[in-house]
């Protein structure tokens, strides 16, 4: 069984939901919640992403806190393999969710999409679309972060990927990104997705702006660096570097996940922190 509660502000209080988080409601069915993620529905409901002992759903929870009686019981089945972690939700242009997320150990990146009125969407199959089938994707995927286009609705993600390079007997770390449109087709950048080819120690962020441009940040060696993305193949644009992490520099990026906020006028805000340290 899962608990849910939701908190509201008091002048924007629900009459049905349950406040108490000590007393929550609750989701018959859904057993052995391993990881959760949730998002609003926009009208005082949430859609709930649950990777469970039977497998990955996906749920709509109506404003007073019961689930909608129009979707399956206990949810829209979106994978049956069991251990889903990294989960992803953000809402769908039009109507419905995106839900992303991780599996295995070396570990596969998925996608779904989910209508509103809780079937999957076209061109989605239970399972997903796996994004990193390839043998290139070799080991763990992890740092998974998605973002929707508020222009074409087409959902943009980005990960860290570790691989094995023949080359020096090492593991390094990529960030990979991956573009799916709204009818839920795969964009082919570069045969699926667009390696940065960048050293990424604790996973990108990315952003859209309402204007459809695409942005990642993420760390390397140390440095914080911002990349935008060519939607339409995505090739890397604008390249910046966020603070130095020269030799004789004692400014390092934080181990804190910067905050990327795509604004009006193709413009992004990077929110991003750093450290200093004493030579010698």
């Amino acid at each position: 069984m899962m608990l849910l509660s939701c908190l509201f502000a008091p002048q924007r209080a629900s009459a049905a939901w349950g406040h108490n988080p000590y007393a929550p409601s609750s989701l018959p069915g859904v057993a052995g919640v391993t990881a959760v993620a949730a998002v609003s529905d926009s009208v005082g409901g949430c859609y709930v992403a649950a990777s469970t002992s039977t497998g990955l759903y996906l749920l709509h929870v109506l404003g007073d806190g019961s689930p909608d009686p129009a979707w399956p019981s206990p949810g829209r089945l979106l994978s049956a393999a069991v251990g889903a972690t990294d989960l992803q939700i953000v809402t769908a242009i039009g109507s419905g969710v995106w839900v992303s997320w991780k599996l295995g150990t070396p570990s596969d990146v998925f996608v779904s999409r989910v209508t509103g009125a809780g079937n999957l969407a076209p061109n989605i199959v239970t399972g997903g679309i796996n994004l990193t089938s390839e043998s290139q994707f070799s080991e763990q995927a992890y740092g998974l972060r998605i973002a929707v286009s508020p222009t074409t609705g087409a959902l943009f993600m980005a990960w860290s990927q570790e691989f094995y390079d023949v080359s020096n007997g090492r593991r390094n770390t990529d960030v990979y990104a991956a573009l799916v449109a709204q009818n839920s087709n795969l964009i082919s950048w570069n045969g699926a997705v667009a390696n940065f080819q960048y050293s990424d120690e604790y996973g990108p962020v990315v952003a859209c702006t309402p204007e459809g441009d695409l942005a990642v940040v993420f760390n390397y060696s140390g440095a914080r660096v911002f990349k935008s993305v060519n939607p339409a193949n995505g090739e890397v644009g604008v390249l910046m570097q966020l603070n130095s992490n020269s030799s004789s520099s004692s400014q390092v990026a934080a181990k804190v996940p910067p905050i990327l906020v795509g604004c009006s006028g193709r413009r992004f805000l990077v929110f991003s922190w750093s450290y200093y340290f004493a030579n010698g």
